[in-house]
């Protein structure tokens, strides 16, 4: 599961490490030891304290056994508190708990099957959105980071991730990897574009296709919605780092 939440959102973990820290969780904490099933949504929780607990200047752990280094391919706790979060969403909120969890640990998650009359007017809409999984397999060795440049009339206005508001509309988005140096050539870049709320699906926009680019994708802020943009680095056919970022407009 904890490579699962790894490959869903480019947490920079390695599976040694992720073995590393399973491993000295149990052993700091022997209130599972006899837990069953019922037990594992709060199991899970607290595994994502544990790893938010973590030294965020520590560079490697001791593995058990052998004792040798482990180290961390990059910071992983910020993930892990967005992780925890949901997890507590998730025990808070019984009718979301299927949401949340797949979105911590990605869509091959089960959800429950709830059949719901829906009105042809609010479907009047494609599903246009691909996933990853379903174009390379995912292998994430390394995090990358996001932000956008937003502007308008060729003037920038500010970066994406220092915006303490909303995106205005008629915006130009200029999103960008904010460093690769640390990931081997030669390899690609691919992104997605994701549109959600009433207004992009009445105007069947919604998109999220997959596409192979550059290093730059530019958009445009057109309408209002919780919209977000994802990146994957693809190397030797396997995705390799994947990072997304929220629109809101």
């Amino acid at each position: 599961m904890v490579r699962s939440w790894k490959d869903t959102h480019g947490v920079p973990l390695s599976g040694m490490l992720i073995d590393t820290l399973a491993y000295r969780f149990f052993q700091s904490n022997r209130e599972y030891d006899e837990s069953g099933y019922a037990s594992y949504k709060y199991l899970v929780k607290d595994f994502f304290a544990y790893l938010v607990d973590q030294p965020a200047e520590k560079e490697f752990w001791r593995a058990p056994g052998s004792g040798s280094e482990v180290y961390k391919g990059g910071k992983f706790i910020p993930k892990a508190k967005k992780a925890l979060r949901k997890c507590r969403e998730a025990l808070d909120d019984e009718n979301q708990a299927d949401k949340k969890w797949r979105e911590i640990f990605g869509k091959k998650f089960p959800v429950k099957k709830v059949v719901t009359k829906v009105e042809e007017s609010a479907r009047d809409y494609r599903d246009t959105e691909q996933s990853i999984e379903d174009m390379f397999p995912l292998n994430i060795q390394y995090g990358i980071e996001l932000d956008a440049n937003i502007g308008k009339d060729n003037r920038m206005l500010a970066l994406l991730s220092k915006l303490t508001s909303r995106v205005s509309k008629e915006r130009d988005l200029k999103f960008f990897v904010q460093r690769t140096d640390h990931i081997p050539e030669p390899f690609d870049i691919y992104w997605k574009v994701k549109n959600i709320g009433p207004e992009a699906e009445r105007k069947d926009m919604i998109r999220g296709q997959i596409t192979k680019g550059g290093r730059y994708q530019e958009e445009r802020s057109d309408f209002s919605g919780e919209h977000y943009v994802e990146c994957y680095i693809i190397k030797d056919g396997f995705c390799i780092a994947r990072e997304s970022i929220s629109v809101p407009i």
